[in-house]
Formats: structure tokens, C-alpha cells, sequence
């Protein structure tokens, strides 16, 4: 299906598992939006229960499962074309980038 230029919005295991990272740059222009392990731990702390590879993680471990995650799947989420500071970016500033490396065309 070729559903023309577009952005998608993948969940943080997309580009971890199988080829999913390779497929995605061959595809288009890939960004990776990193955030440091403590404000996901902050942001997610609330919502353990509507997020399924969380679900029953007791609190006081969730930091750490967090951590572990983040660094298994870093070397892959380092393959993106782009990597923003997510935490120090507005949106502005990403579209900003996406305009200034001419990631997406306006029509």
C-alpha cells in the first residue's frame, strides 16, 4: 500500500525487533526521539497498567526494567537517521528539522 508521504509513529520495541530498524530507514527518514531513563520512568509510573509489556511490573521495579530496556534497545535506536534530544526539543524544533533536512515535502 502506498500510502505516499507520511509520518508514523512507532511504540519504543518497534525498531528492536526482527529487521524493523533496517526496514524503516530503507523505507524513509527515520528520527529518534531519546529520552533519558528517568523522565520515561516518570512519564510511564502512572499508566503501568494500560501499557502491556509493563502491566504488573510492581513500582518499585519499574525503574530498573526501564533502564535495562532502554539500554538493550539504544545500539538500535542509534541506527535512525536522526537522534533528538527529546527532553531539550519542542515540537517546533523537530519540525524545524524535519523542514531543514528536507525530510518531508510540502505540497
Amino acid at each position: 500500500i502506498d500510502v505516499g508521504d507520511c509520518i508514523i509513529l512507532t511504540g519504543g520495541g518497534t525498531p528492536f525487533f526482527f529487521d524493523n530498524m533496517e526496514t524503516m530507514n530503507h523505507a524513509g527518514i527515520t528520527i529518534y526521539l531519546q529520552m533519558p531513563a528517568e523522565i520515561l520512568i516518570e512519564r510511564v509510573n502512572n499508566e503501568n497498567e494500560t501499557r502491556p509489556m509493563i502491566a504488573g511490573i510492581p513500582e518499585n521495579e519499574l525503574g530498573e526494567y526501564i533502564r535495562e530496556n532502554l539500554e538493550q534497545r539504544e545500539k538500535y535506536y542509534m541506527k535512525a537517521h536522526h537522534t533528538v534530544a527529546a527532553h531539550e526539543a519542542t515540537i517546533i524544533d523537530i519540525v524545524e528539522l524535519i523542514i531543514k533536512d528536507k525530510l518531508i515535502r510540502f505540497k
